[in-house]
């Protein structure tokens, strides 16, 4: 990881149109959750958005998640006992998502 990370840094055009595709993807992934009735997603600048779980247990949407192949974070801490964590992926990762969130 520092030898990849030494040689991102080499090659700055590079590491900017990592750092655009992953903002952009993040854009998409908020919009499209925010689509999905029982979420609410936190605005983030981070590689992953914080979602609130409303009218459902989080822990049975990841393990719902989970049984389709799809790792998500659940926190048992207070202010978080009710919310996932999804990382930012590829299109077609979060297309995946997407549909199965639909379907729980």
């Amino acid at each position: 990881a520092t030898v990849a990370g030494l040689a991102s840094l080499r090659d700055l055009d590079y590491l900017h149109a990592i750092v655009a595709t992953l903002k952009a993807e993040r854009r998409r992934l908020s919009a499209l959750l925010a689509t999905i009735p029982y979420l609410l997603p936190v605005p983030s600048e981070a590689n992953f958005v914080l979602c609130h779980v409303e009218g459902r247990d989080a822990q049975h949407v990841k393990r719902a998640l989970e049984q389709q192949g799809i790792l998500v974070r659940h926190y048992k801490k207070p202010g978080l006992d009710n919310c996932i964590r999804i990382s930012v992926g590829r299109p077609e990762q979060t297309d995946r998502l997407v549909e199965a969130l639909r379907s729980l």
